[in-house]
């Protein structure tokens, strides 16, 4: 045979914030040549330049070519919006309007940086 068959995955993974390293790490999902992951969800508020259609950092290692080639948008659930709160023991995450709740079976929380250097020490 040329290609094996890919497994099904189900598991519902979301990955919070679009950092590099979440971009990674989906990257590397998508691309396991052995597994078909089904229900991959990334939420962030973050814009691109002001303009809600960008919505990855601009000194992203990920450009829009990258992300077409992977086929990003299309095997990923991208959620614009912030975390209100979360229930680890029911396993959902509530977005900031208050009536989406997001299910998973895994959370990846990856924060962005923040550059306080410029703060003074105290």
């Amino acid at each position: 045979l040329l290609h094996e068959p890919r497994i099904a995955v189900n598991t519902r993974i979301v990955v919070v914030g679009a950092t590099q390293t979440a971009l990674a790490f989906l990257e590397s999902l998508i691309s396991n040549p052995g597994a078909n992951f089904r229900s991959l969800t990334m939420i962030s508020p973050n814009e691109k330049n002001g303009d809600s259609e960008k919505f990855f950092p601009i000194d992203s290692e990920y450009p829009e070519q990258k992300l077409n080639r992977l086929a990003f948008g299309a095997r990923v659930k991208i959620l614009k919006s912030s975390i209100k709160s979360l229930d680890r023991e029911k396993k959902f995450v509530v977005l900031d309007d208050n009536c989406t709740l997001v299910p998973y079976d895994h959370l990846v929380l990856s924060a962005a940086l923040e550059d306080h250097s410029e703060q003074p020490l105290s």
